[in-house]
């Protein structure tokens, strides 16, 4: 609001009158000099092209997941590890800053974003991702996945109900207690690395 807006305009004129004078002169001088400094023009096509390669790496990874799909409908062809691993590896991952509590220490993102259901916390609602609805195959083939390759326990004519699937790459998180989980989880790692083992605790709820 205006008033609001004036009040903050005024406190900030009273505050620099409560200086010497000397240094009164030196900020005005100081904020005329930034008034003259050249403003930086946006690239408005190197912005477009980031737009679309990035547009681009999960539309390539649509068409891989549409092949795959393809091959194990009519052909019976199993979905593998390796098949997922290709797919995500070309996928363009969001880089999430909100995650605070699996970020490693001195990171101030991570590679993470959530397929599937997500929740509008504003509006106490759900809804479908913005990338599922853009790129549904690769969802839908994550959800083949584990159909066709249940954890240990769950045998494959038994139904594993869940409603969202989250993706992360190159990092390892912290120790972290998910808050909106419900149930059991499944993770599943991909690709080739080294370490990346899973520490959790059974007993803790």
């Amino acid at each position: 609001p205006k008033a609001a807006d004036d009040t903050v305009k005024l406190a900030t004129v009273r505050k620099d009158r409560s200086l010497p004078r000397k240094t009164l002169t030196q900020r005005v001088a100081y904020q005329e000099s930034l008034q003259r400094l050249p403003k930086r023009k946006l690239n408005v096509k190197q912005m477009a092209k980031t737009v679309e390669s990035l547009r681009n790496a999960c539309a390539s990874a649509e068409n891989r997941a549409a092949w795959i799909l393809e091959q194990n409908a009519t052909n019976g062809r199993p979905i593998s590890d390796k098949d997922l691993a290709g797919v995500l590896d070309v996928w363009n991952f969001k880089e999430n800053t909100k995650r605070t509590n699996v970020m490693p220490e001195g990171r101030t993102s991570v590679n993470s974003e959530m397929l599937g259901l997500v929740r509008i916390r504003a509006f106490s609602t759900f809804c479908a991702a913005a990338k599922t609805k853009m790129y549904p195959l690769v969802t839908k083939l994550l959800c083949r996945f584990l159909e066709e390759n249940p954890p240990e326990g769950l045998n494959r004519r038994m139904k594993f109900p869940f409603t969202t699937v989250c993706i992360n790459r190159d990092y390892a998180a912290k120790r972290h207690r998910d808050a909106n989980n419900m149930g059991v989880s499944v993770v599943r790692a991909f690709g080739n690395f080294a370490g990346g083992r899973l520490r959790y605790f059974p007993d803790d709820s």
